[in-house]
């Protein structure tokens, strides 16, 4: 099992996934609401975005992800997947597929 934190609103939820389903397993994802506590502990602002293609696995269409990078290279956090992006984002579609979250 892994733990993913999700920011819903102003609440964090953790919730627990199927590390048979997460190629990743064992890497947590940040919300927002932690980056700004993280911030406001005086810890370095982040300065990359790590995993993109796992917001696949949260509903988003694959066929956004290129913008989404686009975006983030826009506001200074270059895109990192430790795979090529149309791989990785095939690997979270698939990911996604199983897990229900997108039509098969």
């Amino acid at each position: 099992m892994i733990r993913i934190v999700i920011a819903e609103g102003n609440a964090l939820k953790h919730k627990r996934n199927q590390a048979h389903l997460a190629p990743l397993a064992g890497v947590e994802r940040l919300g927002c609401a932690m980056l700004a506590i993280i911030a406001w502990l005086g810890f370095a602002a982040p300065g990359f975005a790590a995993f993109v293609s796992s917001v696949i696995e949260g509903g988003v269409p694959p066929d956004q992800t290129p913008g989404i990078r686009e975006r983030l290279e826009e506001l200074g956090l270059p895109p990192y997947d430790c795979l090529s992006p149309p791989l990785m984002d095939a690997l979270a579609t698939q990911a996604a597929k199983l897990a229900g979250v997108l039509a098969a």
